[in-house]
């Protein structure tokens, strides 16, 4: 079979061969028999049963997807791949690592029609038979398959740390003894413990290659103890990348610079160290892992998807040009570990049911088009010892040469569209484009997301700053109703307490038992405590009980609280540090440790502060994101009071100075609450269809929450918002 391949790989235009470490997935689904004959059918079809089935897993499977891709391009390609027809047995003599999984089925929408997929729902574990097979010649054909002398265009080796790295006998007379002749290009999909002194990755690295390319996951690089960030903003990931783009492992795999090693961050972002620059393509509207938390459903393998469509694409791209895209090769394995996750696999029906991987969808399925990616870019060479500053050219910002208040305007008229290429972050109805809200607020939601998973019995508390009429509530609500939206269990409660109103402990009191009595429901309660820090602070003391222990007094009885959010939300300070300066005030500290302060402080998991819709007062804060943020509340407050100013394709007609004004204008008297009651005061009412400088407010209403020179001078263009 093996020479047959070879054979016919001399008549194709490429040879790709593969070798690496094989597995043997196996998956488990429970099954449910229909009753057809309750009196002549055995008792046990009435019982949960079980099927099993196996697939070739890690380099069997990359043989596969390789293949697969090809096809799927239209490309005349040989892969010299390992086959290996799987043991009836689960425990067959063959010293070849296996794993479980247990299957769940789901409907998925595939090429526009709802079809049944299953995916991984559980991974059971590992385990590897400790007898070798006694004929040396089979494990070696599981590992990588001799050429006959061809020598290949590609290769591409799966190194999983499970032995073939330090055992050259198992490895195919191509990587033993490669021949003079250069290869077009060599890919090392490596997993922990990356040991670059192994003799495989020596080998890779003296293979005779034009380009070489180390594929690696992000997971196993935190697994490694890097600590590059997660789920916060991409521009930290690439800030975190570059830093380590000089140290181990990144020093090693790129083998001081020689080879370009490339870092998969989930289905939604990888990353590309060479060159002395780190570059990050990924979608601006989504961060790592987004689509598969807390889905339920996995799917084992998307590496090898990823290094198969890039491994095709730098295939196709040499038709063009000799030289190797990179980046475009990374877009590709990006959509093709996309579609393989996407299309799940197939239970093909018969009398012995089996499970397949379906061919791979139209490459660019579920991405939008590449151009729409945003790439960050960061040079370690010479910025690496720099960690606080942030690149630019890719955010929607004055320094980035982008008109931002036309920008803006189209935003108010548009929506989302024009922001397409931009660093963003949705939750719920929320739209954050500025990296510093963007970690803010997903910083939020990774804590939220993490108590809910967790067991923790106490109350998760969190604090949030920022001025009157920033969103600081609307935020993090939206957060907990983007969790509902996934369906995620429990269902959240949402309770809002104006602590400056009480005027006794009884009031806390009673706001605690509504808070216990939806945990005792089943439910997560989500409590606001607003302008917790008003009053001299003398609720602090009082909030020290439920934080830590989950416990309040009530009629000489303790209660449990159970499970629950606490979101203190600040009425004074603005910020986390303009609440706690004072205690590094002689004047105020005692004050605030008599309050209690620093033991309040002490039990919250967290604090962030909000931006409002005003120009910051900081010259250095100004990047002009907050002309961005105005224009997606202003189109939420005018699509909410006047649907009929929006036509049927989603455009606001509204005129040119009306948007010079409400975008232009430096503050608002009372932000938010200023701009929805200038909308609400206008003349404009649920028939218009216009939004013109005759619905505007008169001057003497205006001057109630916006200085009307400066709102007039931006009608006019006379107020320069960004230099």
């Amino acid at each position: 079979m093996f020479e047959e391949q070879a054979r016919k790989a001399e008549h194709c235009q490429a040879l790709i061969a593969v070798a690496g470490d094989p597995a043997i997935d196996s998956f488990q689904e429970e099954v449910r028999e229909q009753i057809t004959n309750p009196t002549s059918q055995e008792n046990w079809h009435r019982e949960v049963g079980f099927r099993r089935y196996r697939l070739g897993g890690g380099v069997l499977l990359l043989g596969h997807l390789l293949k697969a891709c090809a096809e799927r391009a239209g490309l005349s390609i040989a892969v010299s791949t390992p086959q290996f027809e799987l043991p009836d047995r689960f425990d067959a003599p063959v010293k070849i690592i296996r794993s479980l999984a247990y299957l769940v089925r789901r409907e998925t929408v595939i090429d526009g029609k709802l079809q049944n997929r299953w995916f991984a729902s559980q991974f059971a574990g590992f385990s590897r038979s400790a007898t070798p097979s006694s004929n040396k010649g089979i494990e070696k054909t599981l590992r990588g398959v001799d050429t006959d002398g061809r020598e290949p265009d590609v290769v591409v080796i799966d190194d999983a740390g499970n032995g073939f790295r330090d055992d050259p006998e198992l490895w195919p007379d191509w990587l033993r003894k490669p021949g003079a002749h250069s290869c077009f290009l060599a890919v090392l999909k490596i997993n922990r413990p990356f040991r670059t002194e192994s003799p495989l990755f020596q080998s890779f690295t003296s293979y005779p290659a034009a380009n070489r390319i180390v594929v690696v996951n992000g997971y196993d690089l935190r697994d490694d103890g890097h600590d590059i960030s997660r789920r916060l903003s991409w521009e930290r990931t690439t800030a975190d990348l570059a830093r380590y783009a000089t140290k181990e492992p990144f020093s090693q795999l790129s083998n001081g610079g020689q080879h370009t090693v490339v870092v998969r961050l989930g289905l939604e972002g990888t990353g590309i160290l060479s060159n002395g620059e780190v570059q990050l393509i990924a979608e601006p509207s989504a961060i790592e892992d987004d689509l598969e938390a807390g889905s339920g459903a996995q799917m084992s393998g998307k590496t090898s998807a990823f290094t198969a469509g890039l491994v095709v694409a730098a295939l196709r791209g040499k038709l063009n040009s000799p030289d190797l895209d990179v980046a475009q090769c990374v877009e590709a394995g990006m959509n093709a570990a996309l579609s393989y996750r996407l299309n799940g696999y197939v239970v093909e029906s018969g009398p012995e049911p089996k499970l397949t991987i379906p061919p791979p969808a139209n490459e660019t399925a579920g991405f939008r088009p590449q151009s729409d990616r945003s790439r960050f870019v960061r040079n370690y060479q010479t910025d690496a010892a720099v960690t606080a500053l942030w690149p630019t050219h890719y955010r929607a910002t004055a320094t980035t040469g982008h008109d931002i208040q036309a920008l803006a305007k189209r935003v108010v008229r548009e929506g989302e569209g024009p922001l397409r290429p931009y660093l963003r972050a949705r939750f719920g109805g929320l739209v954050v484009t500025d990296w510093r809200e963007v970690e803010t607020f997903r910083y939020v939601d990774n804590l939220i997301r993490k108590y809910i998973a967790g067991q923790q019995a106490t109350p998760l508390s969190l604090a949030v700053f920022g001025a009157p009429g920033s969103g600081k509530s609307f935020g993090v609500k939206e957060i907990a109703r983007s969790f509902s939206k996934k369906q995620l269990k429990p269902d959240i409660a949402i309770f809002e307490f104006n602590v400056a109103q009480w005027s006794s402990q009884r009031d806390l009191t009673m706001a605690l038992h509504r808070i216990r009595d939806e945990a005792i429901a089943g439910k997560m309660p989500l409590a606001f405590f607003d302008e917790f820090d008003g009053n001299c602070r003398n609720w602090l003391k009082l909030f020290l009980a439920p934080m830590q222990d989950g416990t309040f007094r009530d009629e000489a009885q303790d209660h449990t609280i159970g499970r629950a959010i606490f979101i203190f939300a600040g009425g004074t300070a603005k910020s986390y540090r303009e609440f706690t300066a004072p205690l590094e005030d002689s004047k105020t500290e005692k004050e605030l440790r008599d309050a209690k302060a620093p033991d309040f402080i002490s039990r919250l998991s967290g604090s962030v502060d909000i931006r409002g819709i005003d120009r910051p007062d900081d010259a250095e804060m100004d990047d002009g994101s907050w002309q961005i943020r105005r224009a997606l509340i202003l189109r939420s407050l005018l699509s909410r009071q006047f649907k009929k100013v929006f036509d049927q394709d989603g455009v606001a007609d509204i005129d040119e100075p009306v948007l010079d004004g409400l975008l232009g204008v430096p503050r608002f008297k009372h932000g938010t609450r200023s701009l929805e009651a200038i909308l609400r005061m206008s003349s404009a009412d649920a028939e218009t269809t216009h939004f013109g400088l005759s619905e505007l407010p008169p001057d003497d209403q205006l001057k109630l929450h916006v200085a009307t020179g400066e709102l007039l001078s931006a009608i006019r263009g006379e107020l320069k918002t960004l230099s």
